[in-house]
């Protein structure tokens, strides 16, 4: 079957972009991306309408090349996000493809909205979608309750063998407190997320309580980034001097270099991670799951391969 996905751009950060990164390597030739989104350096209301403007004619083009089974949607449930994947999905349509649309994410104040004034067009245009993916049960309930008709699946982002080691991290959850206390080296999970209420950091800490009581030497950390995000609670967003929105002033950036191991994040960032429109330095390999990928950043072995 021939799939066409729309992504974000994945030379950008951000979960979607992270998760079909891990995933290109267990795809096949069939499955292709189309980047869509904004892209590094992109500055004003202009700009952007350009390239969203440029987006939709490519979308359009490949489609009608491509002779797809099926476009697989990545919207969330956010005003720019539903709006434009909803465009997407009419076009697709008209191609006369099959589209599955899976939800990432989900603010509940957009949600709000489209009951209260626009139900009737999210119902015309989402309701067009042969089935729909949502990351929870309450995202379920809420398409059923608007009416929305097609197939509804519920899933989970990368939970399987490409992020657990073949498993190995499911069975050490089950390991006995003697067993726990028997190893020294602490099981030790990292939360890497921006500071929204909607990312559920709240969720993994209350996770985090329950495994405690099953492994002893279980410990959390909140990677950081923390220090950033409480920055932009702080400043929140100017206009710049295009007349986009400014998230790092002058100011942002000499408050940001106030934290203590300010030095020693921004080097790891430029070692292995793509932002601000480069590359990392460190190449991504083209073979293993993405604990390989955590284990080469760091220096260390694979994560779950077998130790004499």
């Amino acid at each position: 079957m021939k799939v066409l996905i729309t992504v974000p751009r994945l030379d950008m950060p951000g979960g979607v972009a992270n998760y079909y990164r891990t995933l290109r390597d267990y795809l096949d030739a069939d499955k292709e991306y189309f980047e869509i989104g904004r892209v590094p350096g992109e500055a004003g209301r202009w700009q952007e309408l350009r390239r969203l403007v440029s987006d939709y004619r490519r979308f359009h083009r490949r489609l009608a090349d491509g002779n797809f089974d099926l476009v697989h949607l990545n919207p969330s449930l956010v005003w720019r996000s539903v709006i434009r994947d909803g465009l997407l999905l009419l076009i697709s349509k008209l191609r006369g493809c099959r589209v599955l649309a899976f939800f990432h994410g989900w603010e509940s104040s957009c949600e709000t909205a489209i009951r209260r004034r626009f139900l009737w067009l999210f119902r015309l245009v989402y309701g067009q979608a042969d089935g729909l993916v949502v990351l929870g049960e309450i995202f379920r309930k809420s398409l059923v309750e608007m009416q929305i008709t097609a197939p509804i699946f519920r899933t989970t982002t990368v939970a399987n063998e490409v992020a657990t080691g073949n498993g190995k991290l499911t069975a050490g959850i089950h390991q006995s407190d003697a067993a726990s206390a028997s190893n020294p080296k602490p099981f030790t999970i990292l939360f890497l997320s921006r500071l929204d209420k909607g990312k559920g950091l709240g969720e993994a800490i209350e996770a985090f309580a329950l495994m405690r009581h099953r492994m002893a030497n279980t410990e959390m950390v909140v990677a950081g980034v923390m220090h950033h995000e409480m920055l932009h609670l702080y400043f929140g967003i100017t206009e710049g001097p295009t007349g986009g929105r400014r998230f790092h002033t002058p100011e942002f950036r000499a408050a940001e270099r106030l934290f203590p191991g300010y030095k020693t994040v921004e080097e790891w960032l430029r070692d292995n991670w793509p932002l601000r429109g480069r590359p990392a330095r460190k190449p991504r390999p083209s073979t293993g799951g993405f604990l390989s990928y955590l284990a080469m950043m760091h220096g260390g072995t694979r994560v779950g391969a077998e130790t004499e």
